[in-house]
């Protein structure tokens, strides 16, 4: 019989794991930031500092040699390791739960003789007096969107073009093209470089309706709308060649020669669809099954939460992109949820200052331990400071370093010990002391 896995274990080190990654990108920021301008050491300098500070107050309970993980306080910055690990963890349980709750949509029936289709939370929060007329199940689907653009010029005059990448996504989404074949979902702005300059790109996660052969119909359809609100007066292309004509019509069969020719040759002429799964897959699979699903469903919304300028193959940073790209994406918004999930609360990326959820410390189970027989006792110190024992199932030991750092906790209850870390972390944040 497999052994079960303990997962506070696992979390502990890839908790230690990624507060190192954060420390070697500080090491990769230092070597690479020499004769850097001023206004850009400052933004780095800003960015170091979160870095050192992600996590390093992190919280820990010792009940005998059994060592727990609880929470650690975060930076939440959209290029830090440790933070784009959690915001993928946190996002994979609330769509699996969400998906689970939400095999169909419901049509419920307005005062006047409009339906509306709403969410099972939707219906039971805000049109609980309304019947429902018609359950609809849905297909989920993931959708890459480009537009053209050029190393000078970008797009429509813009070498940074977010907005007005987001602004033709809006306009897309009202017609009724849109309307009628995708009920909603969820979308992330991805930007990477390459020759034609900043190469910023939409994924987004949709719910589309259930009819036959509907990916291509909602391919063509998208083909078609996308095309024209991508539109750039300066863009410069010649004809379509034969090879470019059955380069586009590739994988789809309901693509015709008329539609080729609807397209401008200034605007976007590829997108790329492809469905992950019915709404009922989710409710007949097993736990196995559901895994291999949300799979799907997280490569479509992986983008939002992998930090930007980060190289895969290399394993480290564009350092000068980055720095390009920080003053950009301060406060910019990303992320959104659209059509019928906008109102999804329970879908909301927002982060409390802490790692774990609030039900997730619960169901440890400390303060409940053997009946409370066994006390707990709350520290704080740096995960980067730990061992893992990878033959143990990764049981948590405290290195020399990590006990000389220890900070014990007067706290009783987990309650408690959250309280006291967080009065920590607003002191370290204050640079009242140094705990990096």
């Amino acid at each position: 019989m497999k052994k079960p896995i303990n997962h506070n274990n696992k979390r502990s080190y890839t908790i230690s794991s990624l507060k190192k990654k954060n420390y070697k990108l500080v090491k990769q920021i230092e070597n690479e930031s020499k004769g850097m301008h001023s206004d850009e050491m400052v933004a780095l300098m800003k960015f170091e500092k979160n870095l050192r500070q992600c996590a390093s107050i992190s919280l820990y309970a010792q009940q005998g040699r059994i060592i727990n993980h609880i929470a650690s306080h975060t930076c939440k910055h959209k290029a830090c390791f440790v933070c784009n690990f959690l915001r993928q963890k946190k996002i994979r349980r609330k769509y699996l739960n969400w998906f689970i709750k939400n095999p169909v949509f419901y049509r419920v029936q307005l005062a006047s003789d409009k339906t509306k289709l709403v969410t099972r939370f939707q219906h039971e929060h805000y049109y609980t007096d309304k019947p429902v007329v018609a359950t609809v199940p849905y297909d989920i689907m993931h959708l890459t969107l480009t537009v053209p653009h050029t190393l000078d010029g970008g797009y429509r005059g813009q070498t940074f073009y977010q907005q007005e990448l987001r602004k033709a996504f809006n306009l897309m989404r009202k017609t009724d093209a849109w309307l009628e074949l995708v009920y909603g979902g969820e979308f992330g702005i991805e930007i990477t470089k390459n020759d034609n300059g900043l190469h910023i790109h939409i994924h987004s996660l949709i719910l589309v309706k259930r009819v036959t052969r509907n990916r291509n119909k909602v391919h063509r359809m998208i083909l078609l709308e996308w095309n024209k609100y991508t539109v750039d007066p300066s863009y410069k292309r010649k004809p379509f060649t034969k090879e470019d004509i059955e380069k586009i019509k590739k994988g789809n069969s309901l693509l015709t020669d008329a539609d080729i020719k609807k397209l401008s040759l200034k605007g976007s002429t590829m997108i790329n669809l492809k469905t992950i799964c019915g709404s009922d897959d989710i409710q007949k699979s097993d736990e196995e099954g559901r895994k291999k699903i949300m799979i799907g469903v997280l490569e479509a919304i992986s983008y939002h939460f992998e930090p930007q300028t980060f190289d895969k193959k290399s394993g480290g940073f564009n350092i000068p992109l980055l720095i390009e790209l920080m003053p950009k994406l301060y406060k910019l918004r990303i992320y959104d949820r659209i059509g019928i999930l906008y109102r999804e609360s329970s879908l909301s990326m927002t982060n409390n200052a802490f790692v774990e959820d609030l039900e997730e410390i619960k169901q440890l189970n400390i303060d409940g331990l053997n009946n409370g027989l066994l006390q707990s006792d709350f520290f704080i110190t740096n995960p980067a400071l730990l061992y893992h024992d990878r033959e143990n199932d990764n049981r948590i030991i405290l290195s020399n370093a990590a006990i000389d750092r220890r900070i014990d906790l007067s706290a009783g209850t987990t309650n408690q010990a959250l309280g006291e870390m967080s009065e920590y972390a607003k002191a370290m944040h204050k640079d009242k002391f140094d705990y990096n």
